[in-house]
């Protein structure tokens, strides 16, 4: 498969499309109003205890298409932004799009996204 160089301002400007609450504080109204899923506080529980400097581990959130995976992690990102995280500290990039999990680190440089820091 041949990669697309997708310029550095196409990428940034897709990456704030996919986080809204950058700029609203909030997510997406549509996603907002779902039921929260049946493991969320389960999956909220882990993510507060790796935010302690004893547990130096992450999370994993894995399942087959299409059952909720997306919502728990937008409905994760509001109740962490209301707990006072800052929206900034919170991203989410698409995994299936061609090319563009590749070049998303080279594009925003060290941060939220970058998934090599320690």
């Amino acid at each position: 498969m041949t990669l697309r160089n997708i310029p550095k301002d196409k990428v940034i400007s897709r990456i704030r499309l996919e986080n809204g609450w950058w700029e609203s504080g909030q997510i997406d109204e549509f996603y907002a109003r779902m039921k929260p899923r049946a493991y969320f506080e389960r999956f909220h529980g882990l993510v507060k205890e790796v935010q302690t400097e004893a547990v130096r581990r992450a999370p994993i959130l894995m399942g087959p298409r299409r059952v909720g995976k997306t919502v728990m992690l937008l409905h994760l990102t509001e109740a962490l932004i209301k707990a006072g995280l800052d929206p900034d500290a919170s991203a989410t990039y698409p995994q299936e799009r061609d090319g563009f999990e590749d070049q998303v680190g080279a594009a925003v440089g060290p941060g939220p996204l970058d998934r090599t820091r320690s």
